[in-house]
């Protein structure tokens, strides 16, 4: 599914390290993606990069954690409490409604997880952003198919 949304934006340096993981969600998942990868792209500048990995949530048994950082301007520490707020805006006012983040924080909740973001590199807000979400893995039990 990640790998289909990349193939929306080609024109972006994109490393992707994946899993085969299941999660619990629904067909609205994509949109999650899509406006993480947009904001990257929108906001990043011409030359930004992002890297996407997915992996186990080291805090949380049967959870997936989903990592996307981009090389971009970054969100200053002041706004990233709120970003994920209704019609909260970064420092680019007028680019956008204000409700990606927020249909971003709703559909992680739906779906049992949480997100947050911080520096892609500790105490350097400048030098750009790390998303993250945890997600609720599908475990299989072998008898009756799954485990919630």
């Amino acid at each position: 599914m990640i790998e289909a949304e990349l193939g929306r934006i080609p024109e972006v340096d994109i490393s992707f390290e994946g899993s085969t993981a299941e999660v619990w969600a629904d067909d609205l998942l994509p949109e999650i993606f899509r406006n993480l990868f947009g904001n990257a792209t929108k906001f990043g500048g011409p030359d930004v990069r992002i890297t996407i990995r997915v992996g186990d949530c080291p805090e949380e048994k049967h959870t997936v954690m989903v990592t996307i950082e981009d090389t971009g301007p970054g969100i200053p520490d002041r706004m990233k409490e709120t970003i994920f707020q209704r019609f909260q805006q970064g420092e680019s006012q007028g680019c956008g409604e204000g409700l990606g983040l927020y249909i971003v924080a709703m559909l992680v909740e739906r779906y049992g997880g949480r997100v947050w973001v911080e520096d892609r590199v500790e105490g350097r807000p400048d030098l750009g952003a790390s998303f993250r979400f945890t997600l609720r893995e599908v475990v299989h039990t072998g008898t009756d198919g799954y485990e919630e």
